[in-house]
Parts: C-alpha cells; structure tokens; sequence
C-alpha cells in the first residue's frame, strides 16, 4: 500500500481525467482498493489513495495476480 501511495502523491496530477490500472499479488490491497476500506493502519494510505482519486478525476480498477505469476510486482516488493 505504501508503494501505491507513493506513486500517487508523485503522480496523481499528471494522471488527471484517467484510468489507472492496479495489478498487485497482495490480497489486502485488492480487496482494499476494490471495498475501499482496510481494517487495519494501512486505512490512512488507502483513504489518501481515494481522495487523490477522487480529486484528480482519476478511475482506479485493481486485478490480484497470484503471487508467483506476478513477477514485476514481487520484484517491485523487494525495495
């Protein structure tokens, strides 16, 4: 979640009036992008996730790749 919260603040402007596609192999990030709620600290990030979104006029659609089949985002992880 920090991940896409980063990317967010860095580029939600430029993203203005877009669809962004999520491709994540965690579990409760997609089904936090997808309720839009997470039941834990990492409900901060998400809400700010939703607010740039909304601001910026931005469509967030998420899709949950299997961990092993998903090779850029577990390269991704390890930073």
């Amino acid at each position: 979640m920090h991940a896409i919260a980063y990317i967010f603040n860095l580029w939600s402007t430029n993203w203005q009036y877009s669809a962004l596609s999520i491709h994540t192999n965690s579990i409760v990030v997609y089904h936090g992008i997808k309720k839009t709620v997470i039941c834990s600290i990492a409900n901060k990030l998400l809400r700010k996730i939703i607010l740039a979104a909304i601001a910026h006029d931005i469509i967030i659609s998420v899709k949950w790749i299997l961990g092993n089949l998903n090779s850029l985002a577990n390269t991704l992880s390890r930073f």
